[in-house]
């Protein structure tokens, strides 16, 4: 077929592939509209944490993966007071900027209106320190550049970090996410999901003389058992 002919047949049905093209971009541009994505919590250290009486530990967080965000409330929370409590925290002033761009810094985002880190208590015997509460009129995403504490814009440095002191024994669960009362997730169309989340747990362990006073003790029960029972 020579190039005319070529010409001739496709300006015989121009509208045909046209229209359908102008279909598949609208499904495209609709379905990128609407998708959403939640916010992933990275936690490092990944546990899980083995720790003594005493001991201070201090986790690192990172926010990524959120698409058409409008609202964010997030806290590390469900961690019983008797077992863990707060000492202290950072976190940064803004994430999901839309732009970044190195000496010349980011474009607005999703601005954090928690001023002070602080523990509350959310059950009886449980606590929650809060660390990022914002809200957009404009959708944002996450953005691979947003800088973390450090300020680097393009870095991985966490962007909240949370140190805690460990007060008894035990094992729990420390929740890093939605979840708590007052968080979410706010999406278009008020939709809110209070699903993300990201658990690290936490065991602590005896002191030495205490594991052995209690490996004595469980042993000296179980030699009266056996005395009362040959």
């Amino acid at each position: 077929m020579t190039k005319s002919a070529r010409s001739t047949r496709l300006a015989r049905h121009p509208a045909r592939p046209t229209t359908l093209l102008g279909v598949i971009m609208l499904l495209v541009a609709v379905a990128t509209s609407t998708a959403e994505a939640l916010t992933s919590f990275i936690v490092s250290p990944a546990g899980p944490l083995l720790l003594n009486p005493g001991e201070q530990f201090t986790i690192n967080i990172r926010l990524s993966g959120s698409s058409n965000t409008l609202g964010l409330g997030a806290s590390a929370y469900g961690y019983p007071l008797s077992l863990v409590r707060f000492v202290s925290g950072e976190a940064v002033e803004s994430i999901n900027h839309a732009t970044c761009v190195p000496t010349y810094g980011c474009s607005a985002g999703l601005v954090n209106t928690v001023q002070d880190l602080v523990e509350e208590e959310i059950a009886p015997g449980y606590g929650r320190v809060r660390f990022f509460q914002g809200q957009s009129v404009l959708s944002t995403n996450t953005n691979p550049l947003d800088p973390g504490l450090d300020g680097v814009i393009g870095g991985d440095d966490a962007q909240v970090r949370l140190t805690f002191v460990i007060l008894g024994l035990g094992t729990t669960g420390l929740n890093i996410g939605m979840g708590a009362p007052g968080d979410g997730e706010l999406f278009p169309g008020g939709v809110v999901d209070t699903t993300a989340l990201t658990q690290l747990q936490v065991s602590v362990l005896p002191e030495p003389g205490t594991a052995l006073l209690i490996g004595l003790g469980l042993a000296g029960l179980a030699s009266g058992r056996n005395r009362d029972h040959p």
